[in-house]
């Protein structure tokens, strides 16, 4: 058996068209997200255009805090998915390592949740929700 035929998987018959299908669903997933994304981009942009006063109101009121934390956390974040999937297509050698990452992407994950739950409880205690009054 060689090493192409290893890597051939149900349903493709010849390993350059299971490439092409690959490269052809990333390019359906790139396409998709641009949509998505381009969608709320614009209407983020609009409603930033129709509603200036308010969203410069609500920048003065943001806390540089939470928000300096919680972008630390998601980087830190990040970087422990990744060696756990470094670790992971290692070998079993790695196995702890890989457990520890994902144990501490999780924790890291909840630490995003409690800095977000301060921030929106901060926001409430202000009166700083949309359509409030």
């Amino acid at each position: 058996m060689t090493e192409t035929n290893a890597l051939l998987r149900e349903p493709w018959d010849s390993f350059a068209r299971q490439r092409d299908a690959g490269r052809f669903g990333i390019w359906v997933f790139l396409a998709s997200e641009m949509l998505f994304f381009g969608a709320l981009m614009a209407t983020y942009a609009i409603c930033r255009t129709e509603n200036a006063a308010a969203f410069s109101a609500a920048g003065r009121e943001t806390n540089i805090w939470y928000g300096t934390i919680n972008t630390v956390i998601l980087l830190t974040s990040s970087l422990t998915m990744a060696v756990a999937s470094q670790a992971a297509s290692s070998g079993r050698d790695f196995r702890r390592l890989m457990i520890g990452c994902l144990s501490a992407t999780a924790l890291l994950g909840l630490a995003f949740l409690v800095v977000k739950g301060f921030e929106y409880k901060e926001d409430i205690d202000k009166s700083l929700i949309p359509g409030l009054h």
